[in-house]
């Protein structure tokens, strides 16, 4: 009974460390998802400014004459 109570005095220390670690890799890989999604979106709003940009210079060519 004593070695088994000490053995998982000695086992749950880890356990716990390991389980904050896997908790916190989730936590960081979301984030980096989080940020990868944020500039795909970015990127998306960029094209889409341009091409509204060029379409609308093609239907107003006097009005964006340089």
């Amino acid at each position: 009974m004593t070695a088994s109570l000490s053995l998982l005095i000695l086992c749950i220390p880890p356990l716990v460390l390991a389980a904050f670690a896997l908790v916190w890799t989730f936590r960081a890989l979301a984030s980096i998802g989080s940020a990868l999604e944020s500039w795909m979106w970015q990127r998306r709003e960029l094209r889409m400014r341009k091409r509204h940009a060029a379409e609308t210079a093609a239907l107003f060519p006097d009005a964006y004459r340089k």
